[in-house]
């Protein structure tokens, strides 16, 4: 898996923030289990749903503490790229050529489901034949760190999962990632 644009394979990655990783290769990991040749589907009826609540909240912090220590002028000029919630979904559509349905729900922990309940309504309603849907997130110190000072959550583990489905109803379902929360200390 590379990550590529219109003049060859990226060479620093870093452009492309860890959350927008995991869905591509989750996409790429369903695409592959489903059994579609993209090469052989209209690009027109297949799309993209991925939900994520945050984005980078990673990059968010760190880009802060440049702000803090450098000022506004040493910001990354890929902060916003890196950081919004819908450049997961733009990258699949990008990479895999699919010009159809292609937005982010953003629907806090609901995200990812949320996604896969609009792109099942997109092929039940005629809008797309085939959606790449899911959801992807990644989580910092700070967030689990909110989730158990307001008990919504122990410390734990985040499953991201991804699926693609085509209009014949077949589906692959892929978990690829587990980040492990429990070595933080609250």
């Amino acid at each position: 898996f590379c990550f590529m644009n219109k003049t060859g394979i990226f060479k620093d990655k870093t452009t492309i923030n860890i959350f927008i990783q995991f869905a591509l290769k989750a996409a790429e990991e369903a695409i592959l289990d489903s059994g579609l040749d993209m090469a052989k589907e209209n690009p027109f009826r297949a799309g993209t749903i991925v939900g994520c609540g945050i984005g980078s909240l990673e990059t968010i912090e760190e880009e802060y503490q440049v702000l803090l220590a450098k000022g506004p002028k040493k910001i990354s000029p890929f902060l916003i790229p890196m950081m919004i919630t819908n450049e997961a979904g733009g990258w699949i559509a990008i990479h895999f050529g699919l010009k159809g349905v292609n937005f982010c729900p953003v629907t806090a922990c609901a995200s990812g489901s949320h996604a896969l309940g609009e792109a099942f309504h997109a092929i039940k309603y005629g809008q797309a034949d085939i959606v790449v849907s899911g959801g992807t997130e990644v989580f910092t110190d700070v967030a689990p760190g909110i989730y158990v000072v307001t008990e919504a959550a122990e410390p734990g583990y985040v499953l991201q999962n991804i699926v693609c489905v085509d209009a014949n109803g077949g589906s692959s379902f892929d978990t690829v990632l587990q980040v492990y929360a429990g070595d933080c200390e609250f």
